[in-house]
């Protein structure tokens, strides 16, 4: 059936999926079909990048599907989605749903229980859980998975090997796992395998035999269209050419890594190839190129760490944030015990007690719709009072609090933190022109611009007029000078049509961090609104950074 094909080729070839899915009519299609349809469709949206779509899609059948199977289905893709996104909080929820389906109550038949294992250890590799992933690969992998899952499995268990316990494999162990992954016709998978295999060999000092293991799956690592696998495998193979001294091929994937950053944006692979562009130079003794690219490298690693301090900080908040909720749960259950034993205890009382009782459980409704009409009320009026009308953003006021809190809790953890000021560059000129509408459209659509370039956990206010302010939690000075940077090309290829008027719209940043001005708010934004003056007065529509006193980008 075309339905079932259009999955089985799902992952082997995505687009021959998509052409099969465009060709069937939804209406033909039985209840179980539909929610097929709906998932396959909803993953699609995601590897191709349409995110919001596919999470709105997945959360709907992980509510409403009466199949268990497209249940658990839609969690393990809604998982990838939220790690992807770095929305870590939704992360951990979405593991302990999926931990659900391992119990007789939601899942009687043990339905899909090896994909339901196979999602939980792919996401504690993805968060540097180790040994947790290995234990689970493990203990799947003693059971009865079918071929696919058996390759899966044996991939990401020697991915968390080669983080934990190298010594522990051997080769027979690769050739094993490549072995599944071509019965099962898992492309994507044996080339990760290969990958893995490639680092195994570089860290038995076997750099000869990394460089043939991986030459000879060029093309079909290429085949695979996964631009972050390609990039990792091909700043694998520069390395791998380095130790054996092969620095013109080395030279040649590196620059191709740098040309195509816009394709993969896989951080590793930029740092690595900054590094290989360096020693390559040093070894020419062209030192004046060689110091060029150690700089680059430098900020590379730098950014690349930021990224990950900040991916831990952000599941530490998200696991205490799941704790709080848990918590909150266990203290309504045992509420709700009590109000039960009320009851048992209120059947056995005599007729004019259960009449008082009634009186007061009228009287308790009337307080609960008073209370929740002036609750709804309190949330308004708390809503108004904290958000700026026209762009939806905190307030000043309300920025300023939410700003002090992360400042505080970035001290307590010893983590970074950053600020970015940014204005809009010749507003008044727009308002003069078109007209004050259009400088609303201008600043709404400056805003939305904004908010693609930064994380999900970023806070960002409106300080007054055109003059916005971003805070950034566990984010150095590089990283945010790049998220800055980010945020100033997006801003800058805004299409102002949609307002009736064709103009530029540009920005100028402003970045400081608390290596520098410390941890105060404060001391952060006088450092940023100095850097953003200097960044207007030096010809704006560009980044400063306070803390270097240069461009943190050519524009």
């Amino acid at each position: 059936m075309q339905i079932a094909k259009a999955d089985e080729l799902r992952l082997s070839d995505p687009e021959q999926s998509q052409i099969i899915l465009d060709n069937i009519d939804e209406a033909q299609l039985d209840a179980n079909e539909r929610d097929l349809f709906q998932y396959l469709k909803a993953y699609n949206l995601f590897i191709n990048g349409n995110v919001q779509k596919a999470k709105f899609s997945l959360n709907k059948l992980s509510e409403e599907s009466k199949n268990i199977d497209i249940k658990v289905r839609a969690l393990g893709t809604l998982l990838s989605v939220y790690a992807t996104s770095n929305d870590w909080l939704n992360a951990l929820q979405t593991v302990n749903l999926l931990f659900a389906y391992l119990e007789p109550d939601l899942n009687p038949k043990n339905t899909k229980i090896g994909l339901i294992k196979y999602n939980i250890l792919n996401f504690y590799n993805n968060i540097g859980e180790y040994e947790l992933a290995k234990n689970i690969a493990k203990d799947l992998l003693n059971t009865d998975v079918s071929p696919r899952f058996r390759c899966l499995t044996s991939a990401e268990l020697l991915n968390s090997q080669i983080k934990t316990s190298i010594n522990e494999i051997s080769t027979i162990y690769f050739e094993r796992a490549s072995k599944l992954c071509a019965i099962a016709n898992e492309p994507v998978a044996l080339q990760g395998i290969n990958v893995y295999f490639a680092e195994y060999h570089l860290a038995l000092n076997s750099p000869q035999k990394a460089v043939e293991l991986l030459e000879s799956n060029i093309s079909s690592i290429n085949e695979t269209r996964y631009q972050a696998l390609i990039a990792g495998f091909y700043s694998l193979l520069a390395k791998s050419y380095m130790a054996v001294q092969n620095d013109s091929s080395a030279e040649v994937l590196a620059q191709r890594l740098i040309d195509t950053e816009e394709q993969h944006q896989y951080q590793p692979a930029m740092t690595t190839a900054y590094k290989v562009l360096a020693e390559v130079n040093e070894h020419r003794q062209d030192y004046a190129q060689a110091f060029y690219y150690y700089k680059r490298y430098s900020t590379a690693s730098q950014i690349q760490l930021d990224q990950n301090n900040a991916k831990l900080l952000a599941i530490q908040k998200a696991k205490l944030n799941v704790i709080q909720i848990n918590t909150q749960i266990a203290i309504l259950d045992n509420e709700n015990a009590l109000l039960k034993t009320q009851v048992l205890l209120d059947k056995e009382s005599a007729h004019n007690r259960l009449l008082i009782l009634a009186l007061l459980s009228l009287a308790l409704v009337v307080f609960i719709l008073w209370a929740y009409k002036n609750r709804k009320v309190y949330l308004r009026m708390r809503y108004f009072a904290q958000t700026d009308e026209l762009t939806g953003i905190a307030n000043r006021h309300y920025f300023a609090q939410l700003a002090f809190s992360a400042i505080e809790l970035c001290k307590k953890t010893n983590q970074p933190v950053s600020f970015v000021i940014f204005d809009l560059d010749y507003f008044k000129k727009i308002n003069d022109s078109y007209g004050h509408l259009v400088g609303d459209e201008a600043l709404k659509m400056a805003v939305n611009a904004a908010k693609l370039a930064c994380r999900k956990n970023d806070i960002m206010g409106r300080l007054g007029g055109e003059e916005f302010g971003i805070l950034l939690a566990g984010c150095g000075n590089h990283l945010a000078a790049h998220i800055a940077e980010k945020c100033r090309k997006e801003i800058e290829k805004i299409d102002t049509s949609a307002t009736g008027h064709q103009f530029t719209l540009t920005a100028s940043f402003g970045v400081s961090d608390a290596s520098v001005c410390g941890y105060e708010f404060t001391k952060l934004f006088a450092g940023a609104d100095r850097a953003l003056y200097q960044s207007k007065d030096l010809g704006r529509n560009q980044v400063f950074n306070f803390q270097t006193n240069s461009f943190a980008f050519d524009t």
